[in-house]
């Protein structure tokens, strides 16, 4: 080969290996492109799902910032200088007063849901402590709110008390802005409690490991009740093993009721043969709405192996848990021995192995293998006969209905129509020698006042009870549950004596009201620390709602329903007049184990 095809052929070979290299060098470049580019993408990725998190706790800080509000004294100004004159307390303009004094306060109600709902999504401690100090802003808001809602019935009842028909043009003003304002209050204290359950969801999602050991730590040591009730409920719903020891030890240890309450009522998302040792030991709890709801879980879920555990609680027994207990054991065995607990010991003696015959049998069948699913979705429990309260010895009676109660609220109607004559005439349930033997007068107002006479008399001093009268708004009695003494049932009955029927129709706050007296809103616990209040209401009624916060009966049916699952107060409804026959109040007592009665 000659010289100038050596040349050729390197050259040739030169430009090859020049093409390999730049070819391997481009495609290193292209290799290092790609692997910067996916770094890129990452720490973009990052840099949005902090910017995300960032947006998260900004609108965390707007959106739980305190609902400002006037002092309740220039409210009530303000409002009084935009109220109706001459117009009746329920024509539209009220209505429409409390939608504008809503208004302002509706973007940062929808924005705190939003928050909630998106911390969800941010499964991290930092995420629980975001929703802890909602949680914080809540409780602190709605004693706020209950506060200037007090001030409001303190103004109320000053005017009642002075005179309900007072012609005053003050004490005119007064009863117009209390059917303004205590419906304002009271929406704002039920979206807190509706902000708290969202809450309680946004806790429940968060299921990774770390967000799953703040919700365990915050469900035993969190400084507040509102904390460990809300981190028990969520670990309700989320589930497995570790959450159900957390709650089993609330249960059985937390200091406060409403904790203990919650914890319990958690467990019925675990399969009956896992959670039995709990519920039958919650039998013995301090607070009766625990040991309640225990009662409830052994009914809901066929536990014939409590049984010689509720003879024994229902040793232990007063009041209406007594009725309670002897309905759950009939349920379970089938057999009525009218609370004593002797014949069921004896019984029980005679068929233990019967008893553990059945317990074995409905294990083997898998009756044990499922949960009990939510308590809204229990079948409140069914009252019974009004023979069978009597052969057990009710406390008192109210329009014909026995109850074994020794906590009791009267809810009772006073609008203008209880002035209107009565029909029919409600039994007279007690002694022939009763002391308030007939009533005085014929008008449905007059009756109410008779058959109230009758029911506080026949209270035993060992019993507690209230007295929540209402029209346009509600007034009470006495501000807390008090017992039955000689000179409580005297001072209760001056006060019966001077109800005067006039205003209109205001059930559904007198309903909260009533609730919480029992207890059972906000923060039962810290007032009633041995438990809630009272277990029983009597609502009577002789029309339809047209005033306050929910107006609409199958709301505030539904929404009754809703709060008292975990409660289970017993309510006993009256219709009387236009409400007879309402199935609202059949149906509130049916949901909660009451009863229903109807006169004209």
């Amino acid at each position: 080969m000659g010289e100038d095809a050596h040349r050729v052929a390197y050259n040739h070979a030169t430009r090859e290996d020049g093409m390999r290299r730049g070819g391997t060098a481009s495609l290193r470049l292209l290799v290092l492109l790609l692997v910067a580019g996916a770094a890129c993408a990452l720490c973009a990725r990052a840099d949005d799902e902090a910017l995300t998190w960032n947006q998260v706790q900004k609108k965390h800080r707007k959106a739980f910032k305190t609902l400002s509000l006037p002092a309740h004294a220039k409210l009530t100004k303000e409002i009084e200088r935009r109220l109706p004159g001459g117009v009746v307390i329920e024509a539209a303009p009220f209505d429409r007063l409390v939608k504008g004094l809503l208004a302002p306060h509706a973007e940062r109600l929808a924005l705190r849901e939003e928050v909630l709902r998106s911390l969800a999504h941010h499964a991290s401690p930092k995420a629980g402590k975001a929703i802890e100090a909602a949680l914080k802003t809540l409780a602190k808001e709605g004693a706020d709110r209950s506060k200037r809602l007090l001030a409001m019935e303190a103004e109320y009842a000053e005017v009642y008390n002075r005179g309900y028909l007072e012609s005053g043009e003050g004490a005119r003003r007064t009863r117009k802005a209390a059917a303004v304002l205590i419906p304002f209050y009271r929406t704002l204290l039920a979206r807190n409690r509706a902000l708290q359950d969202e809450a309680v969801t946004a806790l429940a999602a968060m299921k990774s490991g770390d967000a799953f050991a703040w919700l365990g730590s915050a469900a035993r040591g969190g400084k507040t009740a509102s904390l460990r009730g809300a981190a028990v409920e969520a670990l309700g719903r989320v589930g497995g093993e570790e959450a159900r020891a957390v709650l089993t030890q609330a249960v059985a240890k937390d200091r406060e009721a409403r904790v203990r309450s919650r914890a319990l009522a958690a467990l019925s998302a675990w399969p009956i043969k896992d959670m039995q040792a709990a519920v039958v030991a919650a039998l013995q709890d301090a607070a009766w709405e625990v040991r309640a709801l225990a009662v409830a879980m052994c009914v809901r879920g066929r536990l014939v192996e409590a049984t010689e555990a509720l003879i024994v609680a229902l040793e232990k027994e007063d009041g209406r848990l007594r009725g309670d207990i002897d309905d759950a054991l009939h349920a379970l065995v089938g057999v009525r021995m009218y609370a004593d607990v002797a014949l069921w010991n004896r019984w029980l003696e005679e068929n233990r192995e019967q008893v553990a015959e059945q317990a074995r049998a409905l294990a083997d069948g898998g009756a044990y293998d499922e949960p009990l699913g939510p308590l809204e979705d229990w079948p409140a429990r069914e009252g019974e006969s009004e023979t069978e309260d009597e052969k057990r010895g009710g406390t008192t009676a109210f329009y014909g209905i026995t109850s074994y109660s020794k906590r009791i609220v009267f809810l009772v109607d006073i609008s203008r129509s209880m002035q209107d004559e009565a029909q029919d005439e409600p039994p007279k349930v007690g002694d022939a020698k009763h002391p308030y033997r007939e009533p005085r007068g014929r008008s449905k107002m007059a009756i109410a006042r008779w058959q109230l006479h009758r029911a506080v008399h026949d209270l035993p001093e060992d019993a507690s009870f209230d007295i929540v009268v209402y029209s346009e708004s509600y007034k009470v009695w006495k501000t807390k549950m008090t017992r039955a003494k000689p000179r409580a049932k005297k001072a209760a009955h001056e006060f019966i004596k001077e109800l005067v029927a006039n205003g209109t129709t205001n059930i559904g706050d007198s309903l909260d009201k009533a609730w919480e007296l029992a207890g059972a809103a906000g923060e039962p616990g810290d007032a009633f620390p041995g438990g809630l209040a009272a277990d029983t209401l009597y609502l009577l009624s002789d029309g339809n709602p047209n005033r306050g916060r929910v107006n609409v009966l199958s709301e505030l049916l539904r929404d009754f329903v809703r709060r008292n699952r975990r409660a289970r107060l017993v309510v006993h409804t009256i219709g009387i007049g236009e409400a007879a026959g309402s199935s609202f109040l059949e149906d509130l007592a049916a949901r909660t184990g009451g009863r229903y009665v109807g006169f004209r």
